[in-house]
């Protein structure tokens, strides 16, 4: 039996794509999970879930904050709060850096109050910026995106702090169930499911894929870990490269058929990059994670999870 069986866990973020998934990895350990939302949040990912305890808090509401993290009475915590996408307008960036910053700030004021002994906090490679080789996690800071500075600055606060001791994770590229249909992985399953044309990047950018379960086992394995870990960093991802193009193809062998692609009609994002994969090794010898699922079975679960609940599902996701 997991370790964090009767233990209280407070999810932050849980109404996302990377939070709900670590909720419904959570329940079936008979941990008691309790969920912070916000108050007028899409709450389609949890929705149905039995034993979920949510609480409802704007991140920014520092007595909200406090008064969720008391009734939650956490032991544990993971911290995924951060608005999606990548911000173009100065109302956005201001969002975004106050969500990540005076947020997380919010939160870790209320754990340290509290009898939280763990803080899990969701970084992201993004911190990273553009590097030549496996990405470890004693690099340099040097974000190229605005998205990256505000998780790296978040990331900062955290490891600062004295309290609750942190541990950070930085995922890579997560895919899976409940990811919003506007990113690459859900478009390209929806187009082969509803038969659609797919607009694509320009041939050449690659990312470090890895299925959600396994970035949500990491997770669970980060509350678990002794205090040997405290103030570490540790990635997530698979260790491998993969092309968009790859992705395409490697989904189009599953499906059976050939997908309508337009290359080069969809335009490069702001984090895209020919080089972008993670050096892996700390987690292995620090947590024991390795990711169980290769692209292919992801790909497959991911494929079968949008053929069921049906790829309306991924439009309400967002």
């Amino acid at each position: 039996m997991s370790e964090l069986g009767g233990k209280r866990v407070l999810v932050v973020g849980a109404a996302g794509f990377l939070g709900a998934n670590v909720v419904r990895t959570l329940l079936p350990l008979a941990a008691e999970v309790h969920a912070l939302v916000r108050p007028a949040g899409s709450r389609v990912r949890l929705d149905g879930l039995p034993d979920l305890v949510v609480h409802e808090a704007d991140v920014l509401d520092r007595d909200a904050v406090a008064g969720a993290v008391r009734a939650a009475r956490a032991d544990l915590a993971v911290n995924l709060v951060a608005p999606s996408g990548h911000p173009a307008t100065w109302p956005e960036r201001q969002h975004m850096l106050a969500v990540n910053c005076e947020g997380t700030c919010n939160l870790i004021d209320a754990l340290a109050g509290s009898d939280c002994t763990r803080l899990v906090h969701v970084g992201s490679s993004l911190e990273y910026g553009s590097k030549s080789q496996p990405i470890r996690e004693d690099e340099v800071l040097a974000p190229t995106t605005f998205r990256g500075a505000a998780k790296g600055a978040a990331t900062l606060l955290c490891l600062q702090a004295a309290a609750p001791p942190v541990v950070v994770v930085r995922p890579f590229s997560v895919f899976g169930p409940w990811e919003p249909r506007r990113r690459l992985v859900p478009s390209v399953i929806c187009a082969a499911l509803e038969r659609e044309e797919l607009r694509l990047t320009a041939p050449g950018y690659r990312r470090d894929f890895v299925y959600v379960d396994d970035f949500a086992e990491a997770v669970l394995l980060a509350l678990e870990a002794g205090p040997d870990l405290d103030g570490e960093i540790v990635n997530v991802g698979s260790g491998r490269q993969t092309a968009n193009e790859e992705v395409v193809a490697e989904v189009e062998r599953l499906v059976g058929r050939e997908l309508a692609v337009r290359p080069g009609a969809y335009p490069a994002q702001p984090p895209d990059t020919g080089f972008w994969v993670a050096d892996v090794s700390k987690a292995e010898r620090t947590l024991g994670w390795t990711p169980r699922h290769s692209l292919a079975d992801g790909l497959a679960a991911t494929i079968e999870w949008f053929a069921t609940a049906g790829t309306e599902v991924a439009h309400a996701a967002v």
